[in-house]
């Protein structure tokens, strides 16, 4: 499937969820729920391991305790000698359409990983940032 078909495919999807959306049906919502339950499969699967997020040393650079980066293409930072947990981040690198690991999907920064975030950024020569969710989730402001 080239680009230009992935890119056309998902615009349309994403007319389909905005349309859905003003007729009063959160068909994002829906979306969500769906990958929530696809990961709660996927913790029973070794392929799909995220024992470093779950290790207390980086339970607080979490933003959710249920969705964490899988181990085999989390972003790895550089760690800094003596320091347990510093090379954490959570955040995975994602393939692009060619199949090359072209970009890194990660949570917000929350205050005590805002330095992470940003270390991310730069030692992964990071050239554009996209937020993709809404101001508000499920009835909480973000």
């Amino acid at each position: 499937m080239t680009l230009k078909t992935v890119l056309k495919n998902f615009l349309n999807y994403a007319d389909t969820l905005e349309a859905q959306k003003k007729l009063g049906k959160d068909l994002y919502e829906v979306d969500f729920q769906k990958l929530k339950a696809l990961t709660e499969e996927l913790k029973h699967d070794k392929d799909y391991a995220t024992s470093e997020g779950l290790k207390e040393v980086n339970r607080r650079k979490n933003r959710y305790k249920d969705i964490l980066p899988y181990d085999y293409t989390r972003v790895i930072l550089s760690e800094y000698p003596g320091v347990p947990g510093s090379d954490y981040i959570n955040a995975n690198y994602i393939k692009g359409a060619s199949g090359s690991l072209a970009y890194i999907a990660s949570q917000g920064p929350l205050p005590n990983t805002v330095v992470d975030f940003w270390r991310m950024i730069w030692e992964c020569e990071v050239q554009v940032i996209v937020m993709a969710c809404n101001e508000q989730e499920s009835g909480k402001v973000k």
